[in-house]
């Protein structure tokens, strides 16, 4: 497709080489305008042991054709969580820990906790405020993984994989050649790199997009902007989505990270339990929450657990983008019988409050 859009393409390594210059294998390409589109990788904690063969990182736990008897997990982001009840559905035994007091740490704690709830009734060890120490050999075979924290202790696995986050893959792209320095750099809200006027960052390049409809939605930002056409200049209002089952679907804040920041807010939540597509489809539990300023009514987040969770957060995230306040949101129309009638609770509830 790109190729047939006039694209020329070059599959090789490659890094910026002076101003507006890009060098490669083949050679040099002159161009206005360079954009970093070079993804991210894993961020690796300072513990011993974790340089070991038996220790993966996503890539990896999805490209590996052999099945471990026994996995451990550390990290309970969306990664670490999908991956958990991935691997514990095709028969793998899996402990999973996170150093927080939920997993998801940016959704409502309600909704983190319903989440931990299917996780273990799936059979996932799942163990919060535990830090990894180290990895050694294990007597039986396979590696122990020693813990500290709440508790300590350790588990012996075949293989650990590693999701605590990932970082943006800057540090050899060549910006040293343009005097800059990869792990202090810059980049604007408008993907403008060291405040440059040539040299972009699109995706996980960036600190702001780690999703593929944020990559999506930079990439289409930046483009237009370089054709004249007006952007907002940030997408500060990103959904979020973790691809469990159920799924969960956030945006915005938090309550607790809401007024951390100094507003006062209302909590609206809506059950699963309580509308009649859940009664029809036989859902036992799960929530949406929507975070609102009181003053205003402005809807700072939302965030939910359960069927379509993460398609209903697009409602909440075309209310923030519109300005909706939570007299309009809550009047807006829900089609029944649809699981999107979760958030109109939550929405109602909030606005009563």
């Amino acid at each position: 497709g790109l190729i047939d859009a006039g694209v020329e393409l070059r599959r090789e390594w490659a890094s910026v080489d002076g101003e507006r210059r890009v060098a490669g294998p083949s050679g040099v390409v002159e161009a206005s305008h360079v954009v970093l589109a070079t993804g991210a990788r894993p961020i690796v904690p300072d513990v011993s042991g974790l340089d070991r063969p038996e220790v993966w990182t996503s890539a990896d736990a999805l490209a590996d054709s052999e099945l471990p008897d026994r996995l451990l997990i550390v990290g309970g982001g969306p990664v670490g969580c999908e991956l958990a009840q991935v691997y514990r559905r095709f028969g793998t035994s899996v402990t999973l820990i996170d150093h927080g007091d939920t997993v998801l740490g940016d959704v409502e704690p309600t909704v983190a906790r319903g989440l931990e709830t299917v996780l273990r009734e799936d059979g996932i060890d799942v163990r919060l405020g535990f830090e990894l120490r180290a990895v050694d050999d294990a007597a039986s075979g396979g590696i122990e993984a020693s813990f500290a924290g709440i508790g300590t202790g350790s588990v012996v696995v075949d293989r650990l994989l590693l999701a605590v986050g990932v970082q943006p893959r800057l540090s050899d792209v060549g910006l040293d050649t343009i005097g800059l320095d990869s792990e202090r750099v810059e980049i604007g809200d408008d993907g403008a790199v060291g405040g440059l006027d040539w040299l972009w960052a699109i995706g996980d390049s960036t600190p702001t997009s780690k999703w593929t409809h944020g990559a999506s939605y930079q990439a289409r930002a930046l483009a237009d902007r370089l054709r004249g056409e007006a952007w907002p200049t940030s997408p500060s209002i990103m959904p979020r989505c973790v691809l469990t089952v159920p799924p969960v679907g956030a945006v915005g804040t938090t309550a607790e990270a809401a007024r951390a920041a100094g507003h006062d807010v209302v909590v609206g939540r809506g059950h699963y339990e309580d509308s009649v597509r859940a009664a029809t489809d036989e859902v036992e539990r799960g929530e949406f929450a929507v975070v609102v300023d009181r003053p205003s009514g402005r809807l700072l987040g939302a965030s939910g657990d359960g069927p379509r969770a993460d398609d209903i957060v697009q409602i909440a995230t075309a209310l923030m983008v519109a300005g909706a306040d939570i007299d309009l949101a809550a009047r807006t129309v829900f089609p029944f019988p649809t699981y999107s009638q979760v958030l109109e609770q939550a929405l109602r509830e909030a606005r009563n409050r």
